[in-house]
């Protein structure tokens, strides 16, 4: 596993304007350079339990979200597609329960909240 330090001085390599590291089990950082210069942003990449197709989802900006947090929610997200649930679909419920608010600091609250609730299966 790759250490913080790695993600911090990571650059993007001559004449790129995008590259995608990846750390594990569906965890990567993309790095981008923009009007804004380079960006770095935490993706989780799956395959939906309901579709069957690859999906990727943003976790959050680096470093503002640490590499033991990504790692976190990371092991989180693969926990609900081990269990046949879709956390694209959990975390769009998520927004619409807290107005748009999921934050670190409610993201395990909904996250356990969500798993009680919605504990059904769905097959395609």
């Amino acid at each position: 596993m790759k250490k913080n330090t790695y993600y911090k001085n990571l650059t993007l390599p001559e004449n790129k304007t995008e590259l995608l590291v990846s750390d594990g089990e569906g965890l990567s950082l993309r790095v981008r350079s923009g009007k804004k210069g380079i960006t770095k942003n935490w993706l989780f990449t799956f395959t939906s339990p309901l579709t069957k197709k690859q999906t990727k989802m943003s976790l959050g900006k680096y470093p503002a979200l640490s590499l033991a947090e990504a790692r976190r929610k990371t092991y989180a997200l693969n926990e609900m597609i081990a269990n046949d649930l879709d956390p694209k679909v959990k975390v769009e419920i998520a927004n619409i329960m807290t107005d748009g608010k999921v934050t670190e600091s409610n993201f395990d609250e909904m996250h356990d909240y969500l798993n009680q609730s919605f504990t059904f299966k769905v097959s395609v």
